[in-house]
């Protein structure tokens, strides 16, 4: 029983390997320690490297990194923060041609004519030929409309997106309403990133040669990788990462919360399955 639980394992990471996945973007800032995750290992971003679906963001305090997109718009995401590439494949008509999944820190984000879609844990932000800067927490959300119109949708509340408009800051804390205004608080200017008043640099240009080979590096770790258990994109971090349940400390970590990974009980528990 052992030896066939390992085998299914070992095809399950297999699985999670992106091979041949479409280029969606293309990195074009790195600045600092910034780094990604390619099926369940991190990899040490380079500008010229291709973006993929399914990439997961980690910058830290410091850090900068810049996504142009192939469609949707660009992505400029500044530390301490985490983002995930939840969709590059929209028609950009009834869906964004670019969706992300923003779970903290700071974005400068430009939707082009296909559409960018900003997933917050707060909130869902549209962008077709606009400019937004986002500050993103876990328990809330701030947000400056830079140029054009974007359509803000609160979550967890059924009712119709709204337009937000040049020069307005939105914000939202827990279940509350969106507020807005023309003037943000001085404490949330202040927080802002160096370089976030200026336009978005474009550079994919510089990148037109093959793209620079990556090599996985350290495996995610089980608190790595809870906040996207438990996330929007919850089945699908569940069918991707449960090759990690091989290793001891992702499955100690996993047993402790197995309540909420009923799909894995057959993986945690083949006894009860025999």
């Amino acid at each position: 029983m052992k030896f066939v639980c390992v085998s299914v394992l070992v095809w399950l990471a297999a699985q999670a390997l992106p091979v041949g996945a479409a280029d969606a973007g293309i990195y074009t800032i790195v600045e600092g320690n910034a780094r990604v995750l390619r099926g369940v290992s991190w990899v040490k971003p380079v500008p010229g490297v291709h973006m993929q679906d399914g990439d997961v963001l980690d910058v830290p305090d410091g850090a900068v990194t810049q996504v142009e997109m192939t469609r949707g718009g660009t992505l400029n995401v500044a530390g301490p923060a985490s983002a995930f590439a939840g969709s590059q494949s929209g028609d950009g008509k009834s869906a964004p041609a670019s969706e992300w999944m923003i779970l903290r820190g700071w974005v400068k984000a430009a939707g082009d004519a296909a559409g960018l879609r900003l997933r917050l844990p707060q909130g869902t932000v549209d962008l077709v030929d606009a400019i937004v800067v986002v500050k993103a927490d876990p328990d809330s959300m701030q947000m400056f409309v830079e140029t054009g119109t974007a359509k803000v949708a609160a979550s967890g509340v059924k009712s119709p997106p709204r337009e937000a408009h040049a020069g307005e800051w939105w914000s939202r804390t827990g279940d509350k309403p969106f507020t807005v205004d023309t003037r943000a608080q001085p404490a949330v200017v202040a927080s802002m990133p160096r370089g976030f008043t200026d336009p978005l640099p474009r550079l994919r240009a510089r990148y037109g040669g093959p793209a620079p080979t990556l090599k996985a590096g350290t495996v995610i770790t089980y608190t790595e990788a809870e906040p996207w258990l438990s996330g929007p994109y919850r089945a699908q971090f569940m069918r991707r990462l449960q090759s990690r349940l091989s290793d001891p400390a992702f499955r100690a970590g996993a047993e402790g919360r197995a309540a909420a990974y009923p799909d894995w009980d057959r993986l945690l528990h083949p006894e009860r399955y025999q």
